[in-house]
């Protein structure tokens, strides 16, 4: 993420590294997954309860899944067109 410093993500690293590894793959699904984003933004509300962070909190979870989806998924598609042929 271009938008926090070097030295912010490294303070964050370990923590989120210790998240990572406390999931054994077999746990990975969407429910665990949203528990802790739902964990993250309930205690992002509550530090700042006010109708700015609610728009504040939507206008980030667009921005993850759009970032996502440019990094990630549409690769992945161009990839799957590739191997399987494109339906257009």
């Amino acid at each position: 993420m271009p938008y926090i410093s070097r030295e912010t993500r490294f303070q964050l690293e370990d923590s989120i590294e210790d998240l990572i590894t406390s999931l054994n793959k077999e746990d990975w699904n969407a429910g665990i997954v949203n528990y802790i984003f739902t964990k993250i933004l309930i205690a992002w509300w509550r530090a700042f309860p006010k109708y700015i962070t609610i728009c504040e909190i939507m206008g980030t979870l667009s921005c993850v899944g759009q970032e996502f989806y440019r990094r990630i998924a549409s690769h992945y598609e161009d990839l799957k067109i590739s191997d399987n042929g494109d339906v257009y």
